[in-house]
């Protein structure tokens, strides 16, 4: 299988902050030591297939610094990109693509 995986993240935001003005928010609580996770890119992507996709957790592997492949059970893959939507770092991240093997072909 061939992916072509983005180079730079899209400029989608699907979760969790969908807006600028949402992640400067989610920034300020992580500013004052809450929802910390989000600082963490594989975090993101983790949490991203647990809470959204409904999947086990699974296992975080780092294919660039804003790109991750979670896998758990068998037939379970998924590749997340990520952006930081305040465009520097040291802040949130937000994933920003997602193919998911539930829902497009795969092929181990």
């Amino acid at each position: 299988m061939i992916l072509d995986l983005w180079r730079t993240a899209p400029h989608n935001l699907l979760w969790p902050s969908t807006s600028v003005t949402q992640a400067g928010w989610f920034q300020r609580l992580a500013d004052d030591g809450n929802h910390l996770w989000m600082l963490n890119a594989a975090d993101v992507a983790s949490r991203y297939t647990h809470n959204v996709l409904g999947w086990p957790r699974g296992t975080v592997q780092a294919i660039n610094d804003h790109v991750f492949q979670i896998s758990g059970n068998p037939g379970f893959c998924a590749i997340i990109t990520l952006s930081q939507p305040l465009g520097r770092a040291h802040t949130v991240w937000t994933v920003a693509g997602v193919i998911d093997s539930t829902r497009e072909p795969y092929i181990p």
